[in-house]
């Protein structure tokens, strides 16, 4: 059986916008038995748990909300663009160009490498 002033602490609690759980605890530390507690909490969401996914009754008529028809959208075309390669930094000649030059400082720190190695 629920102590009625523990479960109805907890509803008050909660209907404050205070977190169940912290409820609870509150109540545990305050020396009530944790039994208790945990019992009216749980009934507590169970009776939640019942309002929120109450089913009505088959006798009830459902109502929809009505809608009215939209007319047809009129879909309008985009104009096209032409596709072309990238224009960038690594496209097109300046690839090959980027290439060339790297080949070519390569070769030199090479060559520099040797040629200071050898001195």
């Amino acid at each position: 059986m629920v102590r009625e002033d523990i479960l109805n602490w907890l509803k008050a609690a909660i209907s404050r916008g205070e977190n169940a759980n912290d409820a609870a605890m509150r109540l545990i530390t305050a020396g009530h038995d944790m039994y208790e507690v945990n019992d009216a909490l749980r009934q507590i969401t169970f009776e939640i748990a019942d309002k929120k996914f109450a089913v009505s009754s088959p006798n009830e008529e459902k109502k929809e909300p009505v809608r009215k028809p939209q007319p047809p959208q009129e879909v309008q075309e985009l104009p096209k663009t032409e596709v072309r390669g990238r224009k960038g930094f690594f496209s097109g000649k300046s690839v090959i160009f980027w290439i060339w030059a790297v080949m070519i400082l390569i070769t030199l720190s090479a060559a520099a490498l040797v040629y200071f190695m050898s001195i």
